[in-house]
C-alpha cells in the first residue's frame, strides 16, 4: 500500500541497508535500498569510542582500588607479622620472668650446699604439713638427724671433704624417702625429716632403714672412702602441738639421747597424745 516508511536492515556481512517503498502513477511499487553503512560507521565508532573510554576508567579505578586493596593487605600482614612477633617476644619474657621468679624462690627455700630445704624452708613447708588432716590411722612424724662425729671428718679430709660427706648423705637420704616427705638442713650437719601421713611404726621402720643404709654407704673422696653413721631422734605431732618448732625440739631432745646412748641409733619420743587419725 505504499504506507511503510523507511526501514534499516543489517545483514550478516555488516552491512546496512535503508529500504523505501514508493507507489507510481500507473499503480505501481518502486522498491529501492541505500547502502548506509558507511554513513553510521562514525556515529558507532563514536559510540564505541566512549564505551572504550568508560571501559578505560573503569579498569583503571578497578586497578586502583586493587593497587590500594594489595596495600592494605601488605600493611595487614605487616601488621599482624609484627603483633605475632611480639606476642612471642611477650611471651619468652614471661617465661623468662616466671623461671627466674622460681630460681628466686628455691634459693630463698634450698641449701645452696645440698639442695635440700633450708631452715625458713623447712619450717614453712612443716608448718603447712602440721595443718593437713592425715589418712584414717595415719599422723605426721619427724625425725632429727645428725652426723656422728663430723668434726673428725673435717679434721681428717678437710671442710672439701666435709661439704662431699654432707651432699652424699641428702643424696642417700633423698633416695629412701617418699615424695611427699620434707628433707631440710637446719644448720651444719644437722638435718631434719617430715614425714606426713604415716603411722608411728612405718616412721620408726623408717628411720632404722636410714640408719642402716647411712653406715652401708661410704662416699669416695681423693682416691679414700670417708665413711659416717647418723644418729635420729624420732617423735609424732601431738594434739597439743600448735607448731613445728615444738615437734623439732622434741625430736631434737631424742636425738641428743641417741648420741648419748652410742650414736648409729634411732631414739623414738612418742607421746601419748600423739596425733593419729582414726
Amino acid at each position: 500500500a505504499g504506507s511503510i516508511p523507511p526501514t534499516h536492515m543489517d545483514l550478516c556481512d555488516g552491512t546496512r541497508l535503508l529500504f523505501t517503498c514508493e507507489v507510481c502513477p500507473d499503480g505501481g511499487r518502486v522498491l529501492t535500498y541505500t547502502d548506509v553503512s558507511r554513513e553510521l560507521r562514525p556515529e558507532a565508532l563514536d559510540d564505541m569510542e566512549k564505551i572504550n573510554a568508560e571501559l578505560r576508567f573503569n579498569t583503571e579505578t578497578m586497578e586502583t582500588h586493587a593497587a590500594h586493596l594489595a596495600s592494605l593487605a601488605e600493611q595487614t600482614d605487616e601488621s599482624i607479622r609484627k603483633v605475632e612477633e611480639a606476642k612471642q617476644q611477650l611471651e619468652h619474657e614471661i617465661a623468662e620472668r616466671r623461671e627466674l621468679e622460681a630460681q628466686l624462690r628455691r634459693m630463698a627455700t634450698t641449701d645452696g650446699l645440698t639442695g635440700a630445704l633450708n631452715r625458713a624452708g623447712f619450717l614453712a613447708l612443716g608448718q603447712s604439713e602440721m595443718e593437713r588432716v592425715p589418712p584414717p590411722g595415719r599422723g605426721l612424724a619427724l625425725l632429727m638427724l645428725d652426723i656422728d662425729h663430723f668434726k673428725l671428718i673435717n679434721d681428717h679430709h678437710g671442710h672439701a671433704g666435709g661439704d662431699v660427706a654432707l651432699k652424699h648423705l641428702v643424696t642417700l637420704l633423698a633416695t629412701r624417702i617418699r615424695r611427699s616427705d620434707l628433707l631440710g638442713r637446719l644448720g651444719g650437719e644437722e638435718f631434719a625429716i617430715v614425714l606426713p601421713g604415716i603411722s608411728p611404726e612405718e616412721a620408726g621402720r623408717m628411720a632404722e632403714r636410714l640408719v642402716v643404709r647411712v653406715a652401708e654407704s661410704p662416699v669416695m673422696y681423693r682416691d679414700e672412702l670417708i665413711g659416717m653413721t647418723v644418729s635420729i631422734g624420732l617423735t609424732m605431732a601431738t594434739r597439743t602441738d600448735r607448731s613445728i618448732e615444738k615437734v623439732i625440739m622434741r625430736a631434737d631432745d631424742a636425738l641428743y639421747r641417741a648420741k648419748e646412748g652410742g650414736r648409729n641409733r634411732v631414739v623414738t619420743d612418742f607421746q601419748a597424745e600423739a596425733v593419729v587419725t582414726e
